[in-house]
């Protein structure tokens, strides 16, 4: 499940390029591409490099606007709509 994945990646606490394809979702050239753009941004506007191991996630929520809250609540959902319904017949 995306949201389940993405909690994954929020506990690793960076995202590399992988990990973005599995956030966003995407195909690995656009999370190449994205991975990029976050970079440049963090070059541009603090002087520094991102490290080998990825970008830290919480520019990467930042960047995608989201939260680790919003996150929970979506896998929460996730769970719920993929529980099946059982009821009196």
């Amino acid at each position: 499940m995306l949201n389940h994945d993405r909690l994954r990646i929020i506990r690793k606490g960076h995202a590399n390029v992988s990990d973005l394809q599995k956030f966003i979702p995407a195909s690995r050239r656009k999370a190449e591409l994205e991975f990029q753009v976050m970079a440049r941004e963090i070059l541009l506007s603090e002087g520094k490099e991102v490290a080998w191991y990825g970008i830290e996630i919480n520019r990467v929520l930042k960047h995608y606007n989201m939260t680790e809250q919003d996150i929970r609540r979506w896998a929460k959902d996730e769970v719920a709509s993929s529980t099946p319904q059982t009821g009196a017949i």
